[in-house]
């Protein structure tokens, strides 16, 4: 009688030792999961920063295109230069506009997924 017992209170504490295990791997794995979802946010939040610093230079840089164009044009219609220089400053400033709607969708996307990523942080 007294090793069923034993041998009956030895099943129940490996059971409560494999409950034990089986929730210290489960916090475990919570921890984890909870810092790379922090780490995600970081990251996306310094793209953020970048992007916004990128954004600031491209529109610098469409406005001195535009003040280059009106110039360009000036000398233009004064006989001082060609139709060419008036394209090439004009393709210029297309590309800087281009440039600066690129790095407005690229923002647009980094500021989803931080959102995105601070809604699953938080439930």
């Amino acid at each position: 009688m007294s090793y069923e017992v034993d041998h009956l209170f030895g099943h129940v504490s490996n059971t409560v030792q494999a409950a034990n295990a089986n929730t210290q791997q489960s916090e475990a794995l919570f921890r984890s999961v909870q810092l790379a979802l922090q780490a995600d946010v970081a990251q996306n939040y310094f793209n953020l920063r970048e992007l916004d610093a990128e954004a600031d230079v491209f529109t610098c840089t469409v406005t001195l295109r535009e003040e280059a164009l009106k110039l360009v044009q000036r000398r233009f219609t004064e006989g001082d230069i060609s139709k060419l220089d008036v394209a090439r400053a004009t393709s210029e400033l297309a590309t800087a506009r281009s440039d600066a709607m690129t790095v407005q969708r690229l923002r647009a996307a980094s500021e989803h997924g931080l959102c995105w990523a601070r809604r699953q942080r938080a439930a």
